[in-house]
């Protein structure tokens, strides 16, 4: 087993340990929040990018399921095509268009704001995009994948980037390691910003626009 690949196995075992935690607490996780919004909008189609063992994808409520990874731990899931490439290789090709996707990929900046730019193209009109792992709660676990980070990664500086555009609405959901909802609505620009988890620590609710589960239930 490669290097790479030692990183992605930990990865996964400290993020399925946290999962049945999390489960077991009866807290809200990814799932809940992908469902609620499949109900709420009454979407079709959903893409997931970055299955791992299928975890997410197969608990998802939607009649169209798309799931991409290079190297899946799970062969089929019940009425879901699993394609196996990277997203990039994926959204090259991709001819689809989708109500609802879910980005939880390459835990890097800059792959998950290549993901989100795809991702936008292959969007349906009100569609969504959903980002995981966008709110890290320490230092250690904000370190890139690239750089031997084993937890978040430094996806949230993608939030921070895409609110620096003012192109889109965004609110990160506190739950499960920060989930950001994404619309194709503009907003007002995100000014003065810094791509460090030290600014983030210190303005942690204006960068990622940071609201409580109970909050997301009442917004429109």
């Amino acid at each position: 087993m490669n290097k790479n690949n030692k990183k992605s196995f930990s990865s996964y075992f400290i993020k399925l340990i946290m999962y049945y935690k999390g489960s077991i607490l009866g807290e809200k996780s990814r799932i809940d929040l992908i469902n609620a919004l499949i109900d709420k909008y009454n979407y079709k189609s959903y893409l997931e990018i970055g299955i791992q063992d299928g975890q997410c994808l197969k608990r998802i409520h939607c009649s169209d399921k798309t799931g991409v990874d290079p190297f899946p731990m799970i062969n089929s899931i019940k009425n879901t095509k699993i394609i196996k490439q990277t997203s990039d290789e994926f959204f090259k090709d991709c001819n689809e268009k989708y109500d609802l996707i879910f980005i939880d990929g390459l835990h890097t900046y800059e792959q998950a704001y290549i993901d989100f730019i795809n991702a936008v193209e292959r969007l349906n009109l009100n569609g969504r995009i959903v980002i995981h792992d966008c709110n890290p709660i320490s230092e250690e676990r904000s370190i890139s994948f690239s750089e031997g980070g084993k937890w978040n990664g430094d996806v949230y500086k993608t939030i921070i980037k895409i609110r620096s555009l003012g192109d889109y609405t965004i609110q990160t959901i506190d739950i499960d390691n920060g989930c950001g909802v994404i619309e194709l609505k503009p907003s007002n620009k995100l000014q003065d910003y810094e791509l460090n988890y030290n600014w983030l620590a210190h303005n942690r609710k204006k960068a990622i626009n940071l609201i409580s589960w109970e909050d997301f239930v009442k917004s429109p």
